[in-house]
């Protein structure tokens, strides 16, 4: 008889869960976004696919990124700031040795320097070192590229990346907020031809849409030496909302002399 009346007790647990999950999924989904296609389009594919008349994004990825975006339709957009509170899990990629004025292969090329297996190998013994700097609590700048408004002393405001397209960012002061990271891990660093590279960011960058100097930045990849080879590192990293991976990235590059750019970013979790 105990086993029975478990075996009950199982089933009736495995349906509450299942129809909570069931209703949380009808007011929210998890949708993935690929490598070069908006954010904002894969919510308005999937509002359009659903049928619903409002849909809104807790916690946007930028273009060349990928992962897991949170969507919420009509009425319950209003829960959107509550929704923005949630920790998320990102893998991302290194190039090292290249330097982009958007930190990752959606910008242009603004310093270089050759990297040899000694620097590597001086990069993965002192790895531990520097990731742990940039865990716990700390204040972080927002990245140049951010959609974050900021006045001038003139009261002029833009985004901090119409700022940085404008050439003007010597105008304001680029604000920061408090971000706390529970792990950066680091996986593995590998050597890849950048012939390979090339085919990879090409083919990304063909679903850009908008005005994000794609003809100039993809020439540039076009002449790329296709003969170099770059090396590349992985890691995970669990962060707090508003985290910037590019920013995390950008000041790696500078801790390490090696230069960084986002090869890809990944957001694979978004905990709730």
């Amino acid at each position: 008889m105990r086993v029975v009346k478990d075996k009950k007790l199982f089933y009736m647990l495995y349906f509450i869960i299942k129809l909570i999950f069931f209703v949380i999924c009808e007011k929210m989904k998890f949708v993935h976004k690929p490598t070069g296609i908006m954010g904002t389009k894969v919510a308005e594919d999937y509002k359009n696919k659903l049928g619903k008349n409002k849909v809104c994004i807790c916690g946007k990825l930028d273009p060349m990124a990928q992962g897991k975006l949170l969507l919420l339709f009509d009425e319950d957009c209003k829960k959107m700031d509550e929704n923005l509170a949630h920790t998320k899990t990102y893998q991302f990629k290194i190039a090292w040795g290249i330097q982009t004025d958007t930190d990752d292969t959606l910008g242009l090329i603004t310093e270089e320097i050759n990297i040899d297996k000694n620097m590597v190998k001086k990069l993965i013994n002192n790895m531990e070192k520097y990731i742990e700097k940039y865990e716990g609590s700390y204040n972080q700048y927002f990245h140049k590229y951010s959609a974050r408004t900021v006045h001038n002393e003139n009261s002029e405001k833009h985004s901090l990346w119409e700022w940085t397209k404008l050439g003007r960012l010597d105008e304001i002061e680029i604000p920061y907020k408090e971000v706390s990271v529970e792990y950066i891990k680091y996986y593995h660093t590998e050597k890849k031809n950048m012939e390979v590279i090339k085919d990879e960011i090409s083919e990304n960058m063909k679903y850009i849409e908008g005005n994000f100097r794609q003809n100039e930045i993809g020439k540039q990849w076009e002449n790329y030496d296709k003969k170099k080879e770059i090396w590349i590192s992985t890691f995970e990293a669990r962060v707090s909302t508003g985290y910037y991976i590019r920013q995390l990235i950008h000041t790696l590059g500078v801790d390490t002399g090696l230069l960084g750019m986002a090869l890809d970013i990944n957001r694979t979790y978004i905990h709730i």
